[in-house]
């Protein structure tokens, strides 16, 4: 039954899912024309035309492409999250919400398809911001960079590699290969938990709304603002403790401190999992022992 579910809620949002991703697609089009072609424009011109009105206008078309292209990526990612509140909530708490009730099958089940499916829609969201960021600044760069700028850039890279592997000690090189693993470990978590987490974390607060006798949705919201309230102080709590823990971990160790970095996404994957770990046990309970469809 879980099976039915899962492939029920797909059907049921797949098509907001392609709308929004067809709309990163176009704005990343869109923007890479708006941005580098009049770019490429004023620097193959002899240097008037940046001066002239024209070269105003291609600037001003320039940066407006550019903030077009920024609210349309954040526009992206809320729409998603609020698109998956809005059906959680009209699915489970609605009339709708009635037929879904009374199905066959338990809150489990239903709180687990809904978050396994709302969370792989955020995630393919927020991989093709990150690969439209990624095919942005690819484009811009290649329009401004030479091939033999390229070259003398390849050239001075190979360059610092020789000499940091002359000035490096052994130890040093296995500390910075643990940092670089550790920042990526922290993102493949970061990008595998944290949609999965965010969604029930979102679920977990509208349920706690049906708790409420009047304005139920209301109540769920100003939770979920509650709920991400707490979760960012938790969250700045520990990425205090990671980053210090790190410092005196090295100063006691005599080693040297490059910085953690990773220490900002271990908080949110820490913070993430407790917080919508939590939320799923809160909403199950609410469905199962305190669910009021009045």
């Amino acid at each position: 039954m879980l099976g039915k579910l899962i492939k029920y809620e797909w059907k049921s949002t797949y098509k907001m899912g392609g709308i929004i991703l067809l709309v990163i697609a176009v704005m990343t089009l869109l923007g890479t024309l708006g941005f580098v072609l009049p770019l490429n424009l004023i620097m193959e011109d002899s240097g008037e035309l940046g001066e002239s009105p024209m070269g105003v206008f291609m600037g001003m078309m320039m940066l407006m492409s550019m903030m077009l292209y920024i609210f349309a990526l954040i526009g992206a990612s809320y729409a998603m999250m609020i698109y998956q509140g809005v059906h959680f909530y009209k699915t489970m708490y609605t009339d709708e919400g009635y037929l879904t009730q009374t199905l066959p099958v338990t809150p489990r089940q239903l709180l687990f398809s809904k978050t396994f499916v709302a969370g792989i829609w955020t995630m393919l969201i927020g991989l093709s911001i990150m690969v439209s960021i990624v095919i942005l600044f690819s484009t811009f760069f290649s329009s401004i960079i030479t091939p033999s700028a390229w070259q003398e850039f390849e050239e001075m890279w190979r360059e610092l590699q020789r000499e940091l592997q002359r000035e490096m000690t052994q130890e040093m090189s296995v500390q910075i290969n643990l940092s670089v693993l550790h920042f990526c470990l922290s993102m493949l978590l970061l990008l595998l938990v944290t949609p999965f987490c965010t969604m029930m974390t979102m679920f977990g607060a509208l349920t706690i709304g049906q708790l409420s006798r009047k304005y139920k949705a209301l109540v769920g919201i100003l939770s979920y603002f509650g709920v991400m309230i707490v979760q960012s102080v938790i969250m700045q709590f520990l990425q205090f403790i990671f980053t210090f823990g790190s410092a005196m971990f090295r100063f006691s160790a005599q080693m040297p401190f490059y910085g953690n970095t990773a220490g900002t996404y271990d908080s949110t994957i820490v913070v993430s999992l407790i917080m919508g770990i939590s939320m799923y046990f809160v909403a199950h309970y609410i469905l199962t022992k305190k669910l009021n469809m009045d």
